[in-house]
C-alpha cells in the first residue's frame, strides 16, 4: 500500500531488467543508456565509452556462482549484440554471432552454465566460459531465434522460440 517511485536523473529512459545485489544496491539494465545502477536511493552510470561493453541497450541481467552480473546486449547505435559479465572491476565481452546479434536473455544454472538466448542460435557458456552453440543445423532446435529459457527441477532446459514454439532440452550439463 505504500509506493515509492526513482526517477532517473535524465527522466528519458527505460529500465529493462534489474538484479538487485543487497538491499542498498540495485543494477539497472536499460533501453539507451547502458548500465545503471541504484545505490542508496540514487543513481550512477557505468558508462559505455568509459567501461567498452558492447551497446547501450540491455535486455537481460543474470548472476552467475563467483558474483559475476552478466548482461546482455542488443545492437543499437552505439554497439553491437553481444554479452558481457561484471568482475567487480570491469566487463569481460563475449561477442556472439554477427553485430546485429540480438542477445536476448541469459539464464544461470545450479552448475553455472549460462544459457543465452539470442537472434542467431542458443549459446551456453559452462561453468569456465567455454561455449557451445545450438542452431538448427546442428541441433533439433526448431528456430535459431531464441528468446527466453529456464531448466526445470529435472534438470531439462525450456527453450522459448520467436514463432516456432517452445522446445525441451534434456542435458548432461
Amino acid at each position: 500500500t505504500d509506493w515509492n517511485v526513482y526517477n532517473e536523473p535524465a527522466g528519458k529512459d527505460w529500465i529493462n531488467d534489474i538484479y538487485i545485489e543487497s538491499e542498498s544496491k540495485l543494477w539497472l539494465g536499460t533501453k539507451s543508456d547502458g548500465v545503471r545502477t541504484f545505490v542508496n536511493e540514487s543513481f550512477d552510470s557505468l558508462l559505455h565509452s568509459e567501461y567498452g561493453y558492447p551497446s547501450n541497450t540491455i535486455s537481460s541481467i543474470g548472476v552467475d556462482n563467483l558474483n559475476n552480473i552478466w548482461f546482455c546486449f542488443l545492437p543499437d547505435d552505439e554497439g553491437r549484440g553481444g554479452v558481457s559479465y561484471w568482475n567487480g572491476n570491469g566487463f569481460n565481452n563475449f561477442l556472439l554471432g554477427s553485430a546485429q546479434n540480438n542477445v536476448n536473455n541469459v539464464f544461470i544454472d545450479g552448475q553455472d552454465n549460462k544459457w543465452i538466448a539470442t537472434s542467431e542460435g542458443f549459446t551456453v557458456f559452462d561453468a569456465q566460459n567455454n561455449s557451445t552453440v545450438y542452431r538448427t543445423t546442428n541441433s533439433l532446435i526448431t528456430s535459431n531465434n531464441i528468446r527466453a529459457s529456464v531448466r526445470d527441477h529435472n534438470g531439462n532446459v525450456w527453450i522459448t522460440t520467436y514463432a516456432t514454439g517452445l522446445n525441451k532440452f534434456k542435458t548432461s550439463l
